[in-house]
């Protein structure tokens, strides 16, 4: 084992896999399960890290300290664990975490070899491939436009797939027995939409409504499942949004409710709008946003989603809620005051 290791990258579920490997390695080490502290940049300002570094446990022969987004650290927060990782405690190990591919240099050169590692993402052509596999290992058949849907709506890391491919496997084999059944991008956006638990699905549903009330009650129930992770949230809204500009686009050029329906389109990929209830949505939101508002609020979605990358998992909530009453009251129209609203948090 290392003193530290520095894990970059954005494939969050091979990073995941990589922590417990060190867990499992440290056990076999010291005999026993070691005593486990998670701390972001924001919660260790004062040295709080360096307390559960360099104190030993009463409770655990060694310690794993994990630092999630080290390409946040300030300037002091670098300095202090340059010292530390220079005289490292033999009864800890550090493991500095961040989805990008750098951080402080001074961090760096400390951590090289095999104690730093790259998780890097599938590529393109792998995740289709992934998925499929992951299926076929469930003895279910999946259409290509359903793979296609699933990656749109999900992270594209190992964790967030396989989390939500156990969701679909788990309602999908129940249908399974049906002669010839496969999973269509149809049976997707169905279980999106229909399933009882909140989704990204449900919530565009009442931002298309105009509910503000109920959009938060919505998000704050994903919240509270620990289901809100902000670039899952944005992912899904941003293909609904587009899809749904698609769809106003074709009307406002003439085309009869039901072609638009068969014709939406999302970055040039057929999304069709099916079923009853799921037309119902596009519907009621044609009545309560035009063409305009809309690209407002796919323009929103980048700013919020950059927003809350910066800011962390500490203002997440408050700016997901803000991103929803803009969206919902003021139709996505934030660009003049977003930028003032963010340097308040900066400068506060």
């Amino acid at each position: 084992m290392f003193p530290a290791y520095l894990l970059l990258g954005p494939e969050t579920g091979q990073k995941s896999q990589y922590i417990k490997n060190i867990r499992e390695e440290c056990r076999d080490t010291y005999g026993e399960t070691p005593e486990i502290h998670r701390y972001y940049p924001f919660e260790t300002e004062n040295g709080e890290i360096l307390q559960a570094l360099q104190n030993h446990s009463l409770f655990a022969a060694h310690r794993l300290v994990i630092l999630s987004q080290a390409d946040l650290l300030n300037a002091s927060m670098v300095t202090m664990l340059e010292k530390y990782l220079q005289k490292p405690a033999e009864s800890s190990t550090l493991i500095l975490v961040s989805s990008t591919n750098r951080i402080a240099k001074k961090l760096e050169d400390l951590i090289t070899g095999k104690a730093r590692t790259i998780f890097w993402e599938m590529f393109e052509n792998k995740k289709h491939d992934w998925l499929v596999s992951y299926f076929k290992s469930q003895k279910l058949e999946i259409s290509d436009d359903a793979v296609e849907l699933i990656l749109e709506l999900v992270e594209n890391n190992t964790y967030d797939l396989r989390v939500v491919c156990g969701q679909f496997s788990a309602f999908f084999l129940g249908q399974s027995t049906k002669e010839n059944f496969e999973i269509t991008e149809v049976e997707v956006e169905q279980f999106m939409y229909h399933s009882r638990k909140e989704s990204v699905f449900s919530l565009f549903s009442v931002i298309a409504q105009g509910d503000l009330k109920r959009s938060l009650e919505v998000f704050r129930t994903l919240h509270r499942a620990g289901e809100a992770e902000p670039a899952a949230v944005f992912a899904g809204l941003l293909w609904q949004f587009r899809r749904f500009y698609s769809f106003i686009s074709l009307l406002n050029d003439g085309k009869p409710e039901e072609a638009a329906f068969r014709s939406a389109s999302v970055m040039g990929k057929d999304a069709k709008i099916t079923g009853k209830k799921n037309q119902q949505i596009y519907r009621e939101g044609a009545a309560n946003y035009s063409m305009r508002e809309i690209a407002q609020i796919i323009t929103s979605i980048g700013e919020y989603d950059c927003a809350v990358r910066e800011f962390g998992t500490a203002l997440k909530q408050l700016l997901m809620e803000k991103f929803l009453y803009e969206c919902i009251i003021n139709k996505g129209r934030t660009a003049a005051s977003f930028s003032h609203y963010c340097a308040s948090f900066k400068h506060a």
